[in-house]
């Protein structure tokens, strides 16, 4: 899960019951969290939005090139799997 600010990921986070300890970002990684199914359900019931791997590759773009952009419109994003 991805967020274009670290506050909305990990209020999101929270708000579906994830472990600050299970964040994963810098130095090693952009911020996100890894989502079980569940988990991903409740995100996407909270309003994130499933993105296909294009669409999330280019949403994290987007985030890394704006540094989280306070003028844009807020979103929180998981990639869309096909299980």
């Amino acid at each position: 899960m991805i967020a274009d600010t670290e506050d909305e990921l990990h209020a999101m986070a929270a708000r579906i019951g994830m472990k600050r300890a299970w964040f994963q970002g810098p130095p090693k990684h952009d911020p996100h969290y890894d989502l079980v199914p569940s988990r991903r359900k409740l995100a996407v019931i909270a309003g994130a939005l499933e993105l296909d791997r294009r669409a999330f590759v280019g949403k994290l773009r987007e985030i890394r090139a704006s540094a989280g952009g306070a003028q844009r419109r807020r979103q929180i994003a998981i990639e869309r799997i096909d299980l």
